[in-house]
């Protein structure tokens, strides 16, 4: 058929339904009519002609069945015959308000909390850190028999940086605590860090104004230099871009501003690093940092890998150097080498992929609940059902309705999970200790979306299928008589008690995982750390570059690989 009379056909499926029936009665009547007509002249009486022809085309069920085949010829049929069943299907959900409210709340709570659970779960396991090229980023340990691992000194970064073969760079920071900023307007404390020239060239970070740090910045005799942070460039200067070039006092010292970071920048590294993610100002490391002492732990590391290097060949190269300074030196050193995206979620990954499940199960719960009900439903609607098949539909057509039925309350739960997921999400973003600040990264996105959309999709199926049993069990004959009831109650008996029982199991699961939670977080509370915790008093020591250099060699013996800040040096 050409392209024209397609379309003029498909828009009268459409929206020209009533009078393309009403044209197929009149035609229908017409044959029957001839028909009867034919009999007539056959010797029959009109009565039982007209009897003779309804049965010739199978009584009221066949005239059903032939309206069915034309309406299914025609073009467009199928989505025709998609927006019947959704108009159905809105009309009987339309009907049982309180079931339907019950079911969207019971789908929504289900989904939200797994929508909620796995935006988490994408953003801390999934996504790729917001770096250039991170899985090629490694983190560097000080492997220490007595405390696990530690961070590295000044000549563990030279050794790394003229061996390795396997990193392209390393970069290397240090939290040391505050830097006292004075001049335009009052005195602060501002978060702060050395850093080496290359830091942020390894990372993969770019500058939102200026420029990052270069070798001639720690060069000997070189002008003090700073690189701020976003939230105090907008805060303290008014997003002002005049700012990169000109001087401030850090620690009453003047300082020349080389650039601002963008407003995305965080520094992810791994949580018992000790590096706060929120830094305010960074500094140039001294040019001789990495002529002190190795018993001064105090240096974050981060590497680079080369193209086409896999973290055990990384691994690998990097206990090479640790076996070479070992037999130099006659004394044990070990690198511990390890994926930054992978330690940064280290302590995390086992808890939130056991909440992952746990919101799994509430949610199967929640949709064997839900396929309870619309059992119930089917066995109240059993009449209607068999009415139905009485006058013509096919078990296949009742079965994509309960289908499409399925998938409609599923899309409506859905949507209000997406809305609950959202408010759960902020919640937990609010809640969250300051070691998980990376999970301010979580969001409702694309991928969150589509990870909703499929597990409504398949839900949906399956809620489908559950009343959908009753439907092949139907029999005409015994549901329109008038004692159907006793023969039918023991059938849909059995499925809702298999659907309670895979419900209380799984609730027991999900009880049980939930009790020993909380146990293991009761009795996590009652070790006793060895001293008071019920006061504690905070010094933090503020001091300039000059007088952290001045400090370094009287404190490299004593100085803490935990937390080697001015602090506790001073």
């Amino acid at each position: 058929m050409p392209l024209l009379p397609r379309l003029a056909s498909l828009w009268k499926t459409l929206f020209r339904q009533e009078a393309l029936d009403r044209e197929l009665d009149e035609e229908i009547r017409a044959a029957l009519e001839t028909l009867a007509d034919r009999y007539v002249a056959e010797g029959m009486s009109p009565q039982a002609a007209r009897r003779a022809a309804a049965g010739a085309v199978g009584g009221p069920g066949g005239i059903g069945r032939v309206k069915e085949g034309v309406r299914e010829g025609r073009v467009g049929a199928g989505l025709d015959s998609l927006l019947l069943d959704l108009r159905y299907a809105w009309r009987g959900l339309w009907k049982a308000p309180s079931l339907t409210a019950v079911i969207i709340a019971t789908l929504a709570l289900g989904i939200g909390a797994n929508t909620a659970i796995f935006s988490m779960v994408d953003a801390l396991l999934l996504e790729p850190l917001p770096y250039r090229d991170a899985v090629r980023l490694v983190f560097v340990w000080l492997g220490r028999t007595e405390t696990g691992r530690a961070p590295l000194s000044g000549p563990d970064l030279r050794d790394l940086r003229e061996g390795s073969r396997t990193c392209a760079e390393f970069g290397a920071i240090w939290a040391t605590g505050t830097v006292a900023l004075t001049g335009h307007g009052d005195p602060e404390q501002l978060r702060a860090a050395l850093v080496t020239a290359n830091f942020f060239q390894v990372l993969g970070a770019e500058s939102a104004l200026g420029r990052t740090f270069r070798a001639e910045d720690s060069a000997p005799g070189a002008t003090p230099t700073v690189l701020l942070g976003w939230d105090l460039f907008e805060r303290r200067f008014g997003a002002d871009p005049s700012i990169v070039g000109r001087q401030i006092l850090v620690n009453d010292e003047p300082t020349t501003v080389i650039g601002v970071m963008p407003p995305t920048f965080r520094l992810l590294l791994p949580p018992d690093s000790a590096v706060p993610d929120r830094l305010q100002v960074w500094q140039p490391f001294w040019h001789d940092f990495e002529g002190g002492p190795r018993g001064a732990l105090f240096l974050r590391v981060v590497g680079r890998m080369r193209p086409g290097v896999t973290i055990a060949q990384a691994r690998a190269d990097l206990d090479a150097i640790a076996g070479r300074i070992t037999r130099e030196r006659d004394r044990a050193r070990a690198f511990i080498t390890v994926a930054l995206q992978a330690d940064g979620v280290r302590e995390v990954r086992a808890p939130l992929l056991v909440l992952f499940v746990g919101v799994g199960l509430l949610l199967t719960i929640a949709c064997v609940n839900v396929a309870s009900l619309l059992v119930a439903r089917a066995a109240a609607r059993a009449r209607e059902t068999a009415l139905r098949l009485a006058l013509g539909a096919t078990r296949w057509r009742l079965l994509r309705h309960a289908l499409i039925e399925g998938l409609f309350l599923t899309g409506l739960g859905a949507a209000a999970g997406v809305f609950v997921g959202h408010l759960g999400l902020r919640a937990l973003i609010t809640l969250a200790p300051e070691s998980l600040s990376r999970i301010e990264a979580s969001r409702i996105d694309l991928t969150v979306l589509a990870f909703t959309l499929v597990i409504s999709v398949v839900w949906g199926l399956l809620l489908s299928l559950a009343p959908a049993t009753e439907l092949f069990k139907a029999r005409a004959d015994h549901s329109l008589q008038p004692h159907w009831r006793s023969t039918a109650a023991p059938v849909h008996y059995r499925t809702r008690a298999t659907l309670v029982i895979v419900q209380i199991a799984l609730s027991v699961v999900l009880l049980i995982g939930a009790g020993l939670l909380v146990r293991a977080f009761v009795e996590v509370h009652r070790v006793d750390p060895g001293f008071r915790t019920d006061r504690q008093l905070t010094f933090r020591v503020a001091l300039p570059p000059a007088a952290i250099r001045a400090l370094m060699p009287f404190s490299w013996g004593r100085a803490s690989y935990s937390d080697a800040s001015p602090s506790c040096l001073a």
